[in-house]
C-alpha cells in the first residue's frame, strides 16, 4: 500500500513564504534583487499554480484539475483562453499573498533579519545551530 502525502492549504502558504524569503529580505535590506532567488520563484508559481490548476482549490477557477502533460506536443488545452486568464489571475493573487505575508513578518522581525544577514556576509553558509543562536 502506497503512503500519500496530504498537504494542506496553510501548508503550502506556509512553503511559498520560505521560498520567497530570501527575494523578500534583499529587497528590505539592500533595496534591491539579484537572480539569487530565480529557482526560488520558480518554485513558488509552481505551487501557486498547482493549487489552482490541480488541486482545485480555487474558488474563481472551481474544483477542476488541469495536469499538464509535457511530453504531449500538440498545443490544446482542455480549457478556454477566459479559463487560461483566471488561472494566471488566480495564481498571481496566491503569489502575491505570499509575498505580501513574507514582507509583513520579515518586516516585522527586522531585527533578527539583519542579524542573520550578517551573518551570511560573514559565513556565506550557516548552520541550523547558527539561525537557533539569533532566531531562539
Amino acid at each position: 500500500m502506497a503512503c500519500t502525502l496530504l498537504i494542506l492549504v496553510p501548508q503550502i502558504l506556509d512553503s511559498m513564504c520560505m521560498a520567497l524569503g530570501g527575494r523578500v529580505a534583499e529587497r528590505l535590506i539592500f533595496d534591491h534583487f539579484s537572480t539569487g532567488a530565480a529557482d526560488d520563484l520558480r518554485k513558488v508559481t509552481q505551487m501557486a499554480y498547482a493549487q489552482v490548476m490541480l488541486f482545485g482549490f480555487s474558488d474563481v477557477v472551481g474544483p477542476l484539475s488541469y495536469p499538464q502533460d509535457e511530453q504531449s506536443t500538440s498545443l490544446d488545452k482542455p480549457y478556454s483562453e477566459e479559463t487560461s486568464r483566471l488561472m494566471d489571475e488566480e495564481a498571481q493573487g496566491l503569489v502575491d499573498q505570499a509575498y505580501q505575508r513574507t514582507t509583513a513578518l520579515l518586516t516585522e522581525k527586522r531585527g533578527m533579519l539583519e542579524q542573520v544577514a550578517h551573518l551570511l556576509m560573514d559565513k556565506e553558509i550557516i548552520n541550523p545551530d547558527d539561525l537557533v543562536r539569533i532566531l531562539g
